[in-house]
């Protein structure tokens, strides 16, 4: 039997803060579409909880419920201004060009990532004990790291480092940080 919408709702929102870290970096980011984002594991490890254009679960989360259950939680959506950055379907991560900044996927090679992962995994098994049938730790962890990999290597090469707060920050809010910079002497001129 499927669960109902509120119940898959709250695992979604479980879900995705077990995989993620907010930061304080704006360099920190995570795609919202695409093959490394946070529905796409979620519609790999618990499939009756997702729903998609080829699904049959009615009740399930879609893509676009999950991103704006995450921004009413406090993700910041912002556009991806580097030069690199390419639509949904020129991107071969089909990522394109909105992210959440500020946030990063954990690392379960990170021993204090994986105990957060653990701890937050068993909470979500002990929260909705159907969840536990379906979510295998050390499958979760193996996902989590290839999305988190493949993101990193398509991501930070292309975000230069003194560049990257700039990118990421309104155009108002952009001149503040530039007249920061200026006074500090760190600019992104090359």
């Amino acid at each position: 039997s499927t669960a109902g919408p509120k119940e898959n709702t709250q695992i979604a929102l479980a879900f995705a803060k077990m995989v993620c870290l907010r930061t304080e970096s704006p360099v920190d980011a995570i795609p919202r579409s695409g093959c490394c984002s946070v529905f796409a594991m979620m519609e790999q490890l618990l499939p009756r909880v997702t729903r998609s254009e080829s699904s049959w679960n009615q009740q399930g989360v879609s893509a676009m419920e999950l991103n704006k259950m995450l921004q009413a939680s406090g993700f910041r959506r912002v556009r991806d201004r580097r030069a690199a950055a390419t639509s949904r379907s020129q991107d071969p991560l089909g990522a394109g060009l909105y992210v959440f900044s500020g946030v990063r996927f954990l690392d379960p090679c990170v021993p204090d990532d994986r105990a957060l992962i653990t701890s937050a995994h068993q909470q979500l098994t002990n929260a909705f004990p159907r969840v536990a049938d379906e979510l295998c730790l050390e499958e979760l962890l193996r996902c989590l790291h290839a999305a988190r990999v493949t993101w990193e290597a398509s991501w930070r090469p292309s975000v230069p480092r003194a560049c990257a707060r700039a990118c990421f920050l309104a155009p108002t809010a952009k001149a503040v940080w530039a007249a920061r910079s200026d006074s500090n002497s760190d600019s992104c001129a090359s």
